[in-house]
């Protein structure tokens, strides 16, 4: 797609005046994802004169796209002042009067191969700043994030908790290859909310003979697991994964989508299915820091959204977030903070959806808690009242959770 974006460009770049401009209407999506590397490098070496980001507003209702209007001069030299405006409403009568009363003006030179975080000079340092007073979430946990498991066919390795009880029933040896199993809708800001579905784990090397209960239930799908492309050696196995085993490790966990930073600690040995993500480390301190402000203004900041406000938690995003190193020993009011989220979280599930006077007040403490993990956050990674004040309005534009 990125290449066929450039081919497109440049053809259109060989007709036109020396001066003369070009505009589009495309996906926004080149800005920020990461085969968009090649495109944010060849628009870099012409003047762009104006962006117009239209979020994830539904502008074609037919149509599920992200678009943007993009204007650029043929122009070999960067623009020191790019008219730049994120358009957050349909709602106006003339779109020439909303740019001109809601654009900033960006250098051209601070954009690049990267993914391209336009916004605000003063948020654009504090990102700066953030990224540049931590480590990388991975290199800090020592970890890789990895996808969930890709089984290529749910409907036949996905079962209910009465599946795995009849499929036990029949062979006690069933319950060595079902796993307890979440999918990235079950998982939210410090909780899993399990719906009790389990994966049959029928790894590569499997040997499914031992397992004829099992066996049978997947003959079931033979013929849709026959056409999967990645299976395993055999029509029942799963495909290739080296880190299963990792599944059953504590770690904290997280789904693909999410309007604010959105992940949970399993320490219950849950798999999960792709693309919700996992990431070997029990930390508290940094589970803290995930679910915090400061972590969803940047992951706002530079994740691709999706309509409704969402965000795409993904690796390649999620991994840059920056985690502030310090001793243990100054851990500990975090460590404090969180274990009581967790309970507080534990003992609303046990409630359920039902609105009492219990769960009001459980509520009220969550909130509680979460502001004061916010305000240690803030002193943690030494941000300015002003500073503190941009991520704070940041949350203000982002509300429940979705994973």
């Amino acid at each position: 797609m990125a290449d066929l974006f450039v081919y497109f460009i440049e053809r259109e770049m060989e007709v036109l005046k020396e001066g003369g401009y070009f505009g589009m209407i495309v996906s926004n999506k080149w800005m920020r994802a990461g085969y968009g590397v090649k495109v944010r490098d060849y628009l870099s070496r012409f003047w762009i004169e104006k962006i117009i980001d239209f979020g994830d507003l539904r502008v074609f209702p037919e149509a599920t796209i992200y678009p943007c209007i993009l204007i650029i001069r043929k122009i070999r030299k960067p623009n020191p002042r790019i008219q730049f405006c994120k358009v957050k409403t349909l709602d106006f009568i003339s779109l020439e009067e909303y740019i001109a009363d809601n654009q900033m003006l960006v250098k051209q030179d601070n954009l690049g191969k990267n993914e391209w975080n336009i916004q605000s000079a003063k948020a654009n340092r504090l990102l700066n700043k953030l990224a540049s007073s931590g480590t990388r979430l991975e290199e800090y946990c020592g970890a890789k994030i990895n996808y969930g498991i890709k089984t290529g066919l749910n409907e036949a390795f996905m079962i209910d908790e009465k599946t795995r009880n009849t499929l036990i029933e029949e062979d006690e040896n069933s319950a060595e290859i079902l796993k307890p199993y979440l999918t990235g809708a079950e998982i939210g800001r410090y909780t899993i909310k399990s719906k009790k579905k389990h994966i049959v784990l029928t790894k590569i090397g499997v040997d499914i003979e031992r397992h004829p209960a099992v066996k049978k239930h997947l003959s079931n799908y033979r013929a849709k697991l026959e056409k999967r492309w990645d299976k395993g050696d055999h029509w029942y196995e799963l495909r290739v994964c080296k880190y299963y085993d990792s599944f059953e490790k504590p770690k904290i966990i997280w789904g693909n989508l999410a309007t604010k930073a959105s992940f949970a600690l399993d320490r219950n040995g849950y798999y999960v299915n792709a693309p919700a993500c996992i990431l070997l480390t029990d930390s508290k301190y940094v589970l803290g820091i995930l679910n915090s402000k400061l972590a969803s203004f940047y992951l706002k900041s530079i994740c691709a959204e999706r309509q409704g406000g969402f965000v795409e938690q993904k690796p390649v995003y999620v991994r840059k977030i920056p985690i502030k190193p310090i001793p243990e020993s100054q851990q500990m009011p975090m460590v404090a903070l969180v274990d009581k989220m967790l309970s507080l979280v534990d003992r609303l599930n046990d409630i359920g959806d039902k609105k009492t006077g219990e769960s009001a007040r459980i509520e009220k403490e969550i909130r509680k808690v979460d502001t004061e993990i916010d305000r240690l956050v803030y002193r943690i990674y030494s941000l300015t009242g002003r500073e503190v004040k941009i991520i704070e309005e940041s949350a203000l534009t982002q509300s429940g959770e979705r994973a």
